[in-house]
């Protein structure tokens, strides 16, 4: 994922072919590394949460083909909401700015504020329109959606589903995963209301403008078999 920090603006996609025996050998080293600091023995599962991972699935697969794909799906406009806010924030934190290029493998690319000038302001958040992320949102998905249909090992869950039932929709994923559960790390004190905020936070110009692209992508969002498309 691109981290201005790091001198690395782009999130670009990588294909299968990009996992050589060299990245192999490199990731297997990082890992030894990170379970001798850490002092594990035994038999260990590695966890990566990332949604800038959706474009880089088949690199993935090739680099880890016993690995587990477990795709958390939260709506479009309460995606879109929980967006906008992400990046307001990261510009307030960081003075980073992210932009979402038209190409349809392309994730946000994170740009200084000093160097965003030249950037399409339509695509460029804080500030961008809302369409262009729940573009987003469709490309992300049915990227994944290839992914899943060439994987058997792929396990789809609502993010409504985990909010507003916890511990069966936890239980359903530990027995997928063959998992011990740990209920003690539950938090119940969950806020049902998130998935409603669009509703108050979006401005009304927001909403029209949300549904009359929902109405424009509707065949393809229909496709969907691994996201959350009610609405």
């Amino acid at each position: 994922m691109g981290v201005p920090r790091l001198a690395c603006e782009h999130c670009l996609p990588a294909d299968a072919s990009a996992a050589t025996d060299a990245v192999r050998e490199q990731t297997r080293s990082a890992f030894d590394a990170l379970f001798r600091q850490n002092r594990a023995a035994g038999e260990h599962r590695f966890l990566g949460k990332n949604p800038h991972l959706w474009n880089k699935l088949p690199f993935l697969k090739a680099l880890f083909p016993d690995a587990e794909l477990v795709v958390t799906s939260r709506d479009l406009r309460s995606t879109v909401l929980s967006t906008q806010f992400l990046w307001m924030r990261l510009e307030r934190q960081y003075n980073v700015r992210h932009y979402l290029p038209p190409e349809d493998d392309r994730c946000f690319r994170c740009v200084s504020v000093a160097n965003s000038a030249d950037l399409d302001p339509e695509r460029l958040f804080p500030g961008g329109k809302v369409t262009v992320l729940a573009d987003y949102w469709l490309r992300a998905h049915e990227a994944i959606e290839r992914a899943v249909a060439s994987s058997s090992r792929a396990i789809c869950v609502r993010h409504r589903d985990l909010v507003e039932e916890s511990t069966r929709t936890l239980d359903r994923l530990h027995e997928r995963l063959g998992v011990k559960p740990r209920g003690d790390r539950l938090n119940t004190e969950i806020d049902v209301s998130r998935n409603q905020r669009w509703s108050v936070l979006l401005s009304e110009r927001e909403k029209h403008e949300l549904n009359d692209w929902i109405a424009e992508h509707a065949t393809r969002i229909a496709r969907l078999t691994c996201a959350d498309t009610t609405h």
